[in-house]
């Protein structure tokens, strides 16, 4: 992850109400007090040193790469929908972005890219970054991406390694947003397929993989652009998390042979749904897919931040409390250096640290035992 917005993952719940009081039960005899005052009864971090952030806490903005899947398979009608994937997806989806957080912009990439005259049967052409996404980020960007998404169709494979490849350029090299991060959303269909591979079985052939290959056969032998794609896929969700993205994995109606997979690939991109733990799942009408991107939009953009008044060099342990409890999703940042400088936290907590009597932020760090 890039020294610019590395940050050190920080485990623990955030639950309860946000105050400086203790957690209920009784301090063991002889356990020593924490460093935080007020809190005798977290064990396990006496050794702990404690930092107090003082510094106010401000909203941490997000720029958000929608990777949306644009392939001739989402005219499909799922079981039990009014409406095709692609009818319910960019209604829905235009519906979560028309009211979108003050804090995350928007940008685009549709895949395969949209032509001019049409990407055609089999297609699994990209453009180079600077014209594969509809950007920039901005304030109005959110009003653009609804405007195409509801004048698109969809159309040719899905090359989601190279759409993965082309975020990636796009946010390093194009788009790099000055502040705040860089997230990529991913909003997947089915298997990835254009696999560079010039031929493929039908085990690794898509089309046969989700028991749509209309023969007994191999639906990729005179059609190699069905061939999945998976091992590509996953190292591109690695390279952006070396650059410092973490990307969410949306998956839409049709997509149950390739679950397992959509998890892992959660997972690896750093940000899994709280419910499931892997993938989100979108639903299957444009409400629920609605529901989905606004809940996900949401948390991206209820993020605050801090810096720290004296960097820690090299925390051996690092943990965040609001209050007495522990900050669920905190993060300590990193500069150039490797120390870490800001706290970031998310959710509720920055509500509360908003409010007219907020908690107290505290960093147990360079324990001598881990907690």
């Amino acid at each position: 992850m890039s020294s610019r917005i590395a940050g050190i993952a920080l485990a623990g719940v955030f639950a309860g109400a946000l105050a400086s009081g203790c957690g209920r039960g009784t301090a063991a005899e002889g356990v020593s007090p924490t460093p935080i005052p007020g809190c005798p009864n977290l064990n396990g971090y006496a050794t702990c040193a404690a930092s107090e952030v003082t510094e106010p806490f401000v909203p941490r903005p997000a720029s958000v790469l929608l990777v949306v899947e644009r392939s001739g398979r989402l005219r499909r009608v799922p079981p039990g929908a009014a409406d095709d994937v692609w009818t319910a997806l960019s209604t829905g989806l235009a519906a979560a972005l028309e009211e979108p957080s003050a804090h995350v912009e928007f940008a685009l990439l549709g895949y395969p890219s949209a032509m001019s005259s049409g990407c055609g049967e089999g297609c699994c052409y990209m453009l180079p970054a600077n014209g594969a996404v509809r950007g920039p980020f901005g304030p109005e960007s959110a009003a653009r991406i609804v405007e195409v998404l509801l004048s698109d169709q969809p159309e040719g494979e899905a090359p989601m390694a190279a759409a993965l490849a082309t975020a990636r350029q796009y946010l390093t090299e194009v788009d790099a947003p000055a502040r705040g991060d860089a997230f990529v959303v991913l909003v997947a269909g089915g298997g990835p397929d254009c696999s560079a591979a010039n031929a493929c079985d039908a085990a690794s052939c898509v089309p046969n993989i989700e028991a749509r290959c209309p023969t007994a056969g191999n639906c990729c032998a005179d059609a190699p652009a069905g061939c999945l794609d998976d091992q590509a896929v996953r190292e591109q969700i690695g390279a952006l998390g070396t650059a410092g993205i973490a990307t969410v994995v949306v998956a839409l109606p049709g997509a149950p042979s390739f679950a397992s997979a959509f998890d892992d690939y959660a997972r690896a991109g750093g940000r899994p749904s709280p419910t499931t733990g892997g993938a989100y799942q979108a639903g299957v009408t444009a409400a629920e897919i609605e529901a989905t991107m606004t809940a996900i939009f949401d948390g991206l953009g209820a993020r605050c931040e801090a810096a720290l008044s004296d960097p820690l060099s090299s925390p051996d342990v690092a943990q965040v409390f609001a209050g007495c409890q522990l900050a669920s999703g905190a993060e300590l940042r990193r500069d150039a250096t490797g120390a870490a400088t800001h706290v970031v936290l998310e959710g509720e907590v920055c509500g509360a640290l908003a409010s007219d009597a907020p908690p107290r932020v505290s960093v147990l760090h360079d324990c001598a035992t881990s907690p």
